[in-house]
């Protein structure tokens, strides 16, 4: 099992036993929709006996276009985001070609431990990614150095 200190510095390490805490928290989001559910209710109810319902429904037109278009911007964001650390830990790797795959195969298996260790999908993923990224360093290495057969040089160091 991996030490607090180790992961604490990502997400916060806890030992303890799960709470109440994720059924509380679902518990205020099924609150909040039926506030928002009966407010949704009371304002068509009202918009009808005043004659201005088609406002009512241009309003939530309008409202849920902006919603969809920011579930896609985020979505696109997210993929892009993606693609970024895939890229760029296919450089990572064609420097070298002994080390072919290991980003990945290095944030599969942390991605794996996280989970193991109970950390959330979105925490998991972070942690996958920040992974593939661990030897970004050899980037700005020059080939004679990076595949350089035996010690290094203080220079080279």
């Amino acid at each position: 099992m991996a030490t607090p200190a180790v992961w604490t510095q990502i997400v916060p390490f806890t030992e303890e036993k799960p709470t109440l805490w994720p059924m509380v928290s679902k518990l205020h989001w099924i609150a909040a929709a039926g506030a928002a559910g009966f407010g949704t209710w009371w304002i068509a109810s009202l918009s009808v006996r005043q004659g201005w319902l088609h406002i009512l429904i241009e309003i939530s037109i309008a409202l849920l276009a902006m919603a969809g278009g920011a579930l896609l911007a985020i979505a696109a964001l997210n993929r892009n985001h993606r693609q970024f650390v895939e890229t760029m830990a296919q450089a990572m790797d064609a420097r070298d070609p002994y080390t072919a795959g290991h980003s990945s195969r290095v944030g599969d298996y942390c991605y794996a431990m996280a989970r193991a260790l109970g950390f959330s999908r979105r925490a998991a993923h972070t942690i996958r990614d920040a992974a593939e990224l661990h030897d970004i360093g050899k980037i700005g290495v020059p080939d004679a150095v990076l595949q350089k057969r035996g010690p290094l040089t203080l220079d080279e160091i």
